[in-house]
């Protein structure tokens, strides 16, 4: 066996002293003593003889440094990929006001569409942004997405629009003067919910989802207009 310590490279002692603990058999091969013994019960009995024919600590896989050995240098840092990010809550308003979640990791990513259909999509370039889906999505089509202070928009080869965009309305909020019992209003991201009259209502971006209360819901999310007029 080794003049060192350790059982495997992957032991916590043979990473802070530098071992790497692992000798030759007869057949050229270069084991640690965990290959060794493994290869053993599984029948290599040429694995059985690992014998250090080195004087003690003068195995030069297992020098003894003296002190710890120092750290591996971190790997270096990618590059940021060359594309936007789609990632989030997209609603088609009117058509579709129940927001599509797309998720993205570096340029690809995809999503869930209304009939329950996986749609997978690559996205490209900063300025212009675009992003083009699989064929599950009408057969396959390209996006362009713009931003602005209101949010962001992708414009379809087909000519559909989508949105993401999304106000703050979490808070505590009156219908003055008709009551002044707060609804508090709780929000993540682009996604919300609040409880009315013992229903709970949930929001995305500036469109209620709730089909009971849209038509209310509309004046109370749509805008921050006299329906709603206070936030304390």
């Amino acid at each position: 066996m080794p003049n060192c310590v350790g059982w495997s490279p992957l032991e916590t002692g043979s990473k802070k002293w530098g071992y790497r603990t692992a000798v030759n058999v007869p057949d050229g091969r270069l084991l640690t003593p965990q290959q060794a013994f493994g290869a053993y019960y599984r029948g290599d009995t040429a694995a059985a003889v690992a014998v250090d024919k080195h004087p003690f600590f003068n195995n030069p896989i297992c020098i003894y440094l003296g002190h710890p050995a120092p750290e591996p240098p971190p790997p270096p840092t990618p590059p940021p990929p060359n594309c936007s990010d789609f990632s989030g809550p997209w609603v088609d308003p009117p058509s579709q006001p129940t927001p599509l979640e797309l998720t993205q990791s570096e340029c690809s990513g995809s999503y869930v569409d209304g009939s329950g259909a996986t749609v997978t999509f690559v996205a490209a370039g900063k300025n212009p942004a675009t992003i083009t889906t699989s064929k599950a999505d009408h057969g396959g089509r390209t996006g362009v997405m713009k931003s602005s202070s209101s949010g962001d928009t992708i414009t379809w080869s087909d000519g559909d629009t989508w949105q993401r965009s999304c106000a703050n309305f979490e808070g505590n909020w009156i219908d003055n003067p008709h009551w002044f019992t707060p609804v508090h209003f709780t929000q993540s991201g682009c996604k919300g919910s609040f409880a009315e009259g013992g229903t709970s209502v949930t929001f995305v971006g500036l469109t209620c989802l709730d089909s009971d209360l849209r038509s209310t819901c509309g004046g109370l999310c749509l805008a921050r207009n006299p329906v709603m007029s206070s936030r304390h």
